[in-house]
């Protein structure tokens, strides 16, 4: 390892230190006070919900955490690892934080205080360290990822498998789609565009045949739409969906699902919800921000890898007719890394 990838190292694990330092001071100050419920600000999605089920035994098997309509496993066994212990869960996000953030720098050439300060600009990165959730999870399953584009070491991507089972069953479909899509079983992988069309076109087709399979999950997104009083656009694009026109709705969706709460910004100044309204609304304006500028840039082209593999990603997790822009937090953090990267490996 040369000096210039050492000192980018340490440069990495001294800012990720620091932003682990400030987890626990807010943890300390105001995270454990609104996860005991004594002030009102909301930075979590599910944590509660995940400790609720874990002291309640709702699964007296742990193999029982993990089902098509919602996956427990990766949160409930990270409490049961600690016992329940909140100080101990942050510090296993911050220790994972800073693993992540090593692999990434340490995989290609990296400028680590714009990748930082792209990630903390999102404020998923920094509340995913305070509670336990999936979205710190996802990171190291994306430094894994990108670890083992950049080397090609089966073991990477291995790991990545495994722990891909802790979020969410479409990431372990992700890494398995990856990993074929990038290796020569896939006859046509320098063709990408006309890739992307044929699985796209192939996926469509799948749903279609096995829509009665997702039919409890629509239900769910039906529910949730009519709760919250959605445009409707989402249910228009599921609804071609279902009817197998995937292939077609596939972009807007995705845009929807990733910037669409853009249109919520002035939310942000009188939130009823500070997770949604505040966090996932501030999310999305970021990563439209950083998209615009890769793609100004030029830089969001089929040949970077990391480009292909957010579009991999997206037409996996578009599918979901949930609208949940935190399920392509991995895409945010992909953009980040091209756009912190002086030199890309490129395809083609």
């Amino acid at each position: 390892m040369n000096r210039l990838v050492t000192f980018r190292l340490h440069v990495a694990i001294i800012i990720s230190i620091l932003v682990s330092l400030s987890a626990v001071i807010f943890y300390v100050f105001v995270g454990e006070s609104v996860l005991e419920g004594q002030i009102d600000f909301q930075f979590y999605a599910d944590s509660l919900t995940y400790e609720e089920l874990y002291y309640s035994n709702y699964f007296d098997n742990i193999w029982k955490t993990v089902g098509f309509g919602g996956n427990y496993f990766g949160p409930i066994l990270i409490l049961k690892s600690f016992n329940g212990s909140r100080v101990c869960v942050l510090l296993f996000n911050c220790a994972i934080f800073l693993i992540s953030i090593k692999l990434i720098v340490s995989s290609s050439n990296i400028r680590p205080r714009i990748l930082l300060f792209l990630l903390i600009l999102n404020p998923i990165t920094f509340f995913s360290l305070v509670s336990v959730n999936k979205e710190i999870i996802s990171l190291l399953v994306c430094a894994l990822v990108i670890k083992w584009i950049y080397s090609r070491w089966f073991g990477y991507v291995f790991f990545a498998f495994f722990i891909s089972f802790m979020v969410r069953w479409q990431l372990s479909i992700f890494v398995l789609f990856l990993v074929f899509s990038m290796s020569n079983l896939n006859f046509i992988k320098k063709l990408r565009f006309l890739y992307i069309l044929i699985s796209l076109i192939f996926i469509s087709i799948v749903y279609y045949k096995l829509g009665h399979l997702f039919e409890n999950v629509n239900a769910v997104a039906q529910a949730g739409a009519l709760t919250n009083q959605g445009s409707g656009i989402y249910s228009l694009f599921n609804r071609l969906q279902a009817q197998g026109f995937y292939f077609l709705v596939f972009v807007p969706k995705t845009l929807h699902a990733i910037f669409g709460l853009i249109s919520n910004i002035f939310s942000i100044f009188n939130p009823t919800n500070i997770y949604n309204d505040v966090i996932i609304t501030i999310n999305a304006v970021v990563s439209f921000s950083v998209f615009c500028f890769l793609f100004l840039r030029n830089r969001f082209r089929l040949r970077n890898d990391l480009v292909f593999a957010s579009i991999l990603y997206c037409m996996i997790f578009s599918l979901s007719p949930i609208y949940s822009p935190r399920y392509f937090y991995p895409v945010f953090i992909f953009l980040a890394i091209i756009l912190a990267s002086r030199s890309l490996k490129q395809k083609g």
